[in-house]
């Protein structure tokens, strides 16, 4: 069987682990595996996994990955899988991609990794569209029997084709810590061995309850016990979260007492050097770092939301949820906190047994066979699909150049089958880059010599100060000019580019900005906005010339 794996999550999260895995078992099932993911390859990838690129992040665009067809329509017509394997981050995840799907009879599969209690008001807008998504699919695996509730409440989703594969890891994360590793990454911190190091493993953002346990962090550095108390919160960062948690902690007077590693490659060393384990999030699908830190013997405290009461059953300290009784979690969590910290036995016994369910219920041998046993059964219906690819000459190019028309970026349905990678949401009439490069992609007449004026209506963010922006154009892989403010006026202008070609035209022509003296509001102190701005662009537009290629390039 042809099978891509298709999946929405570089890198920043479970999900991305997830497709992994599933990508290598099917590879060794026999399958031919092609692992497709957003702008880079999944950090996670084994070697011997091939790998296709969509060519820009779908957490970061989501628009794209709702309404774009280009990227999954070229995709298709090169691959011709006979089943797509969607590892999905959210429920209105690669909506653009399903589609295609269904029109060409492709045979589908949907994992989806997290589903948040308030369905209906997130995703109101594409409430419709995920519905048929769902409905078109062989099956809809959830990885947690709340998660597949919500599915199936909210969006409609088969009984007969839904059902839960629990998430699992590798054995590797079941095996002892070496006592001596152990001993050497707490000397290194400083800690002693009465010290406790309470650990925490989850994206930097809001969900995830940082500022919940920075709160109970600066009550129980006031008490006694909890002067034993050590931190350390592992994560990648999410919209400059990182900068405002440090800022955070040093307002409260904890910057000896938590660390703020970032991303790491050695969250099994600080699993084995750790002595408690806390997640106090506001929702989760079946979070990968408990089923680590259970199978480390790390006694767990977590909120009771989503999938964790499932997960943790007695083997853990559960937390009311934050949502409905934020003063309540806080006070849970400290006095859960603190009585680990004062009972070491009382650790060892619930860490224990929670090493014990994990082994049980989240190996990935487990989930690996539950999905391995899933494609056996669906076999037949895959093989009854029969795919109608259209004839790639003819296929319809959706971001085909329309000379002598406005492209309106501040509107989705009207831009996001031209923007590629660096662009931020729809703000109004425009919207901004956000990075220090993005990219515009139109289908070009392939062959053609013909010349055209790039035209584009832009205003920069300069912040305050001295700041200076400078920003480089190109086109058609030829730089066409270079933009620099000051001494531009600050005010939204109208910017053209002559483009004479030297050859015949790319099938596809790319639109490039790059940046020098990007920066964001947040790194400006103006507000909490992380993104990295350079251009708010209200209007691209594409003129022809009637100048031939012959003509020389401007010098």
């Amino acid at each position: 069987m042809n099978i891509l794996v298709y999946c929405d999550d570089s890198g920043l999260g479970g999900t991305a682990v997830n497709a992994a895995l599933l990508a290598e078992s099917f590879v060794q099932a026999g399958h031919d595996v092609v692992l497709v993911s957003g702008e880079r390859p999944n950090p996670y990838a084994c070697a011997g996994v091939p790998a296709a690129l969509l060519g820009y992040d779908p957490v970061l665009f989501p628009a794209k990955a709702r309404l774009s067809r280009n990227e999954p329509e070229a995709l298709f017509l090169r691959q011709r899988p006979d089943l797509v394997f969607f590892c999905d981050s959210a429920p209105d995840a690669s909506l653009a991609a399903k589609a295609v799907c269904r029109d060409w009879g492709i045979a589908y599969v949907v994992l989806v990794n997290y589903v948040t209690p308030d369905v209906p008001p997130r995703f109101a807008a594409f409430f419709e569209c995920i519905e048929r998504a769902y409905a078109g699919a062989l099956a809809v695996v959830a990885v947690s029997r709340q998660n597949l509730r919500l599915l199936r409440d909210h969006y409609g989703v088969s009984q007969q084709r839904s059902g839960v594969v629990y998430n699992g890891r590798p054995r590797e994360y079941f095996e002892p810590f070496c006592p001596e590793r152990r001993a050497a990454l707490r000397a290194s911190l400083g800690l002693g061995p009465q010290d406790i190091l309470c650990l925490t493993v989850a994206r930097y953002e809001a969900r995830k309850g940082y500022p919940y346990l920075l709160e109970a962090a600066a009550e129980l550095a006031a008490r006694p016990g909890g002067q034993r108390l050590y931190y350390a919160w592992i994560g990648h960062d999410l919209q400059g979260w990182r900068d405002r948690l440090t800022r955070a902690v040093a307002e409260r007077g904890l910057g000896s007492r938590i660390w703020l590693t970032g991303q790491r490659d050695d969250v099994r060393d600080w699993l084995g050097a750790a002595d408690l384990f806390v997640l106090p999030s506001e929702s989760e699908g079946m979070p990968l770092c408990l089923v680590e830190a259970m199978g480390q013997g790390l006694p767990v405290v977590a909120t009771a939301v989503s999938g964790i009461p499932e997960q943790l059953g007695q083997a853990g300290i559960l937390l009311p949820d934050p949502l409905r009784d934020r003063p309540g979690m806080v006070a849970a969590l400290i006095e859960a906190l603190a009585a680990l910290a004062a009972d070491p036995a009382g650790r060892r016994r619930l860490g224990q047994a929670g090493r014990q369910r994990a082994e049980a219920l989240f190996s990935a041998e487990a989930m690996l066979a539950g999905y391995r046993d899933l494609l056996t059964r669906l076999e037949a219906a895959v093989r009854a699909a029969k795919p109608r690819y259209p004839d790639p000459a003819g296929a319809h190019i959706r971001n085909a150049l329309r000379p002598g028309r406005d492209i309106l970026v501040g509107q989705d349905a009207a831009s996001v089958e031209y923007l590629r990678s660096g662009w931020s949401h729809a703000e109004g009439e425009g919207r901004w880059t956000d990075g220090e490069r993005a990219v515009v992609a139109f289908g070009l007449p392939a062959g053609a010599c013909q010349g055209y004026v790039v035209q584009f209506e832009a205003k920069p963010f300069l912040g305050q100060g001295d700041a200076v922006l400078d920003v480089g154009i190109s086109f058609c892989g030829r730089e066409r000019g270079r933009l620099r403010w000051p001494p531009l006026p600050h005010e939204t202008r109208c910017f053209d580019f002559v483009f004479f070609p030297d050859g015949p035209l790319p099938a596809e022509g790319e639109l490039v900005f790059t940046f020098r003296g990007a920066s964001s509001p947040l790194a400006q102190g103006l507000s909490d906005d992380a993104r990295t701005l350079g251009l708010r662009l209200t209007r691209l537009r594409l003129d022809r010339l009637a100048t031939p290629c012959e003509s020389p390039w401007p010098g």
